[in-house]
């Protein structure tokens, strides 16, 4: 008897099982299907083909008329878009029996060759006269990344395109304060080694996400610290009833069985936020920038180690919910590939690393009065096992649920508060070209609230990148390079301070230098007093000569592009590969990924009425017609303002309008929808579902000047929703 009861017990686990993991299956294969289809239109562009722009060779989608990366007009031969727009209709017409997701599936690594356009294989030699963006568009493929026989990667360098190879190139490693002594021999702090030495790099990584015994260990730091003053931030952690509880870290874990998800949690205490900054402090401290030769340092690896704990739970992540873990000869191999197909690769395995909203979502609550402070605080304490997890915001005193569109409000405007010259974590760089690098510390008693931001604003990047929002402004390309690990040499600091740039040039091109009286110095700002920070040991007397002018040339890009920002780097970057897998930041140049971060500049309103539905009562009116005559006259800043006011951001999805989404993350194609001429007929948005509602003007003037109105006022503040 006891014999057949175990038969059945077994027979019963096994059943209970096989039930288990067909129910796991099943929701790995819906949140695939999910994935794909919000990434359909991107994946319909890469479909359709490319066009390979003539002057830099960047492949682009088949809708734009002219080079995202360069900005030149893309020239196509007519005989050969003839036959390609002959076999793409064949396929198409044979893709149509196929299912979505097999499609869909299959596209990245089959059909690429047939439907590329090729304009030209080799990219003209650059005019002297060319632009510097236009320059830099050519070269953005100098550094790649390659194996050797031996399936070691290494640094490969491309010399054309007016590369000067006189210059070396040199990868940035933080490394601690033994391995620096060991690795370096130019070093400027030598007195500073000393105290540091007895830090390993492994006490390091194992103190990154300190509690609140750090504080205790280090109170000297304490006392660097500006006042924090009380702060309203929350962050609420809700999670789904089969969901094991996360570890209670830095916020509040809110459970569904334990309070309903509208009732408040407890604030983050201030000593949350004091070790944060605690750790970084520390480790900013240990750990140091060393410059390693291109050819001696192995190409994968990025400036800023995670530490074990972190690489698993990417790892794991990854593995679990969407194989983001790559093998290294694949990620390269996509790395080759075109621009339509690694972004495709891009966005499905990002979208898959987010954790579903109905298992677990975060809440941040802010006040919009400290809305800057309130959000990078928040952003910097969230535990290391929820940065993937779907971010909600609330508005304290306010009555408006998030559905999507205060999410997207808070990101645009938190973007915006980024980059303003107060708030001291980004300079604009080259004001021609608009481009933003981190700030060095003006007094040093900011430091550790700087670091403490800019570890914050890492992690929004990184979420901009997780959830396929457009960031407001542009970083500068040595940042960007910074960002993917790739080499840096003299010509970069062209795109930091071209003035500066220029003076070390002409520096390296004339003699009897001599006579300049310049020393290895160079002069920095601390507080209201100014003080000289040497570039080598005894640099205060060491005279530039004709002799070691390149060394100190040499010495002073790494320092303005690299040492004079080290800490704010270093936390910055740190932020950035919490949320994004090495993997995916290895298949990019910085060309790409600034387009991937920043999207197109330009609105292209034909793809914006071409993507647009509408409700029957405009279909026959004139004021549809009118809206589109006013909208192709006005300025793009003001096509960005009715985005924004629209849909809650003002730039484009890269794979197009009809990749505009909803609160949910579902496609939600943007809508007009026509209401009856009441009052003064102004027009209203739902940005959380991509919607205007447009009055019936009967008086062309009357609708210009109700729809100009509105995008000459403040924006923010979502009335509707």
């Amino acid at each position: 008897m006891s014999t057949t009861l175990a038969f059945f017990l077994v027979i019963a686990a096994i059943v209970l099982i096989l039930a288990l993991l067909a129910l796991l299956a099943r929701r790995a294969h819906l949140r695939r299907q999910h994935s794909m289809e919000l990434h359909a239109p991107l994946l319909k562009d890469a479909e359709e083909g490319y066009n390979v722009c003539t002057v830099c060779g960047f492949e682009n989608f088949k809708r734009f008329q002219f080079c995202t990366v360069c900005g030149e007009e893309i020239t196509v031969d007519s005989d050969s878009e003839e036959q390609q727009g002959d076999s793409s209709r064949d396929r198409s017409s044979a893709n149509r029996k196929k299912k979505l997701a097999a499609r869909l599936s299959l596209l990245p690594l089959f059909k690429r060759e047939s439907r590329v356009q090729l304009v030209t294989s080799v990219p003209p030699t650059p005019s002297p006269r060319a632009s510097r963006r236009r320059l830099r568009a050519q070269r953005r493929k100098e550094w790649t990344r390659k194996l050797d026989v031996q399936g070691r990667p290494f640094w490969f360098r491309d010399g054309r395109h007016g590369v000067d190879l006189q210059f070396s190139g040199f990868v940035v490693e933080f490394q601690s304060a033994v391995e620096w002594t060991d690795a370096t021999a130019s070093v400027a702090k030598l007195e500073q080694l000393e105290e540091l030495a007895m830090l390993s790099a492994d006490s390091v990584l194992e103190d990154r996400f300190t509690t609140a015994s750090s504080v205790e260990a280090t109170p000297s730091n304490a006392s660097l610290l500006p006042p924090i003053s009380p702060s309203n931030s929350q962050i609420d952690i809700t999670a789904g009833p089969d969901t094991p509880r996360p570890v209670q870290e830095e916020a509040h874990v809110v459970d569904d069985n334990e309070a309903p998800a509208d009732q408040p949690s407890p604030q983050p205490t201030d000593s949350s936020v004091v070790d944060r900054i605690a750790s970084l402090e520390k480790e900013t401290a240990a750990l140091h920038p060393v410059f390693i030769a291109a050819s001696d340092v192995d190409a994968t690896k990025l400036p800023v180690a995670v530490r074990p704990s972190q690489a698993t739970f990417a790892a794991t992540s990854g593995s679990s919910r969407s194989g983001a873990s790559t093998p290294l000869k694949e990620t390269l191999a996509f790395a080759d590939k075109d621009f339509p197909t690694k972004y495709a690769h891009f966005v499905t395995a990002t979208a898959a690393l987010l954790v579903p909203s109905e298992r677990e979502h975060l809440r941040l609550n802010v006040e919009r009065a400290s809305l800057f402070d309130d959000s990078m605080e928040s952003l910097a304490i969230i535990p290391i096992q929820n940065v993937h997890s779907v971010l909600r915001i609330n508005f304290l005193d306010e009555s408006g649920v998030d559905a999507g569109g205060l999410q997207r409000e808070w990101f645009v405007m938190l973007n915006e508060m980024l980059v303003e010259p107060e708030r001291g974590l980004f300079t604009c760089s080259n004001k021609t070209e608009q481009t933003f690098y981190l700030s060095p510390a003006t007094r040093q008693d900011l430091v550790p609230r700087q670091l403490l931001y800019l570890f914050a604003t890492g992690r929004l990047v990184g979420r901009a990148l997780l959830e396929g929002s457009m960031m407001g402004f542009h970083l500068a390309p040595p940042l960007l390079k910074l960002m993917l690990g790739l080499p840096l040499s003299f010509a970069d600091l062209e795109d930091l301070d071209p003035e500066v740039y220029a003076n070390l040039l002409w520096l390296l091109k004339n003699e009897d230098v001599d006579a300049l009286g310049l020393d290895f110095t160079v002069t920095v700002k601390d507080g209201d007093v100014y003080r000289d920070v040497a570039l080598a040991p005894g640099g205060s007397e060491m005279t530039v000569t004709d002799a070691n002018k390149h060394e100190y040339v040499e010495r002073k890009w790494q320092y303005l592009l690299v040492e004079s920002v080290a800490p704010q780097l270093q936390a910055f970057l740190q932020g950035l590969y919490e949320i994004i897998p090495r993997e995916l930041l290895l298949l990019f140049d910085p060309e790409e990924f600034d387009f991937v971060l920043c999207g197109s500049d330009e609105i292209d309103v034909d793809d914006w009425q071409r993507s647009t539905k509408y409700t029957e009562e405009l279909h026959s009116h004139r004021a549809l017609t009118w809206f589109w005559e006013l909208v192709r006259e006005m300025p793009n800043e003001y096509r960005r303002r009715l985005l924004l006011f629209a849909t809650g951001s003002s730039r484009v999805p890269l794979a197009g309008f009809s990749a505009l989404t909803s609160y949910d993350g579902r496609l939600c194609p943007f809508t007009l929808k026509g209401i009856s001429l009441v009052g003064d007929g102004f027009i209203h948005s739902h940005a959380c579902f991509n919607r205007l509602d447009l009055p019936l003007h009967v008086v062309r003037e009357e609708l210009k000047a109700v729809l100009y109105a509105t995008l000459e006022t403040e924006l923010y503040g979502f009335t509707t929703d």
